[in-house]
């Protein structure tokens, strides 16, 4: 089996016009997660590219929804894909071979007692096959011990506890502290 590389890009409303720019972009890329598409639940990129939503909520009086993480597989790579059953909006969940991924996309405005209890109902392993978790995305979450930054806000500091209560490694500490990602 070839390696597998993963892309998260910030859609912020990607027009589905676009979309073949973006698979242009990521030809390397075996699972490109995109956060913010805005898309409603009857939306499907026109793309050759296998493509997973979590459709997000419908935007009210609009023709768009918020909060959608979607998930492209490129068929140029032979990997098989399993998405997996997630019973949050903020969270599209999925397993290549034996990794967990999980994408989440939260939102600024969510309460912070909420955003604790979405992070503990996050599950580091569904399946004995698993041996390796990745959970990354859009936390917006700022945090000057965990990530550099210049302060720290609610869900930076949520997040951090809960990091360390999991014992997890966020490689955004080794790899880009300091730095906007």
């Amino acid at each position: 089996m070839s390696d597998i590389t993963i892309t998260i890009w910030n859609g912020n409303g990607l027009a589905k016009e676009t979309i073949n720019m973006l698979t242009d972009a990521f030809t390397d890329s075996t699972l490109p997660f995109i956060t913010e598409t805005w898309p409603h639940s009857t939306l499907l990129y026109p793309t050759h590219w296998t493509q997973f939503h979590n459709y997000g909520k419908l935007v009210n009086h609009s023709t768009r929804g918020q909060d959608d993480i979607a998930l492209l597989v490129n068929p140029a790579r032979q990997h098989s894909v399993s998405i997996l059953p997630s019973s949050s909006s903020y969270l599209l969940s999925c397993q290549i071979s034996d990794t967990l991924i999980h994408c989440v996309y939260h939102p600024p405005s969510l309460p912070a007692d909420v955003f604790s209890s979405f992070l503990s109902s996050i599950p580091l392993c569904t399946h004995p096959s698993q041996h390796h978790a990745i959970i990354w995305g859009d936390f917006n979450a700022r945090s000057t011990q965990l990530l550099g930054d210049s302060r720290s806000n609610t869900p930076g500091m949520v997040l951090f506890d809960w990091i360390q209560m999991n014992q997890l490694i966020c490689w955004n500490t080794h790899f880009a502290f300091g730095q906007h990602t």
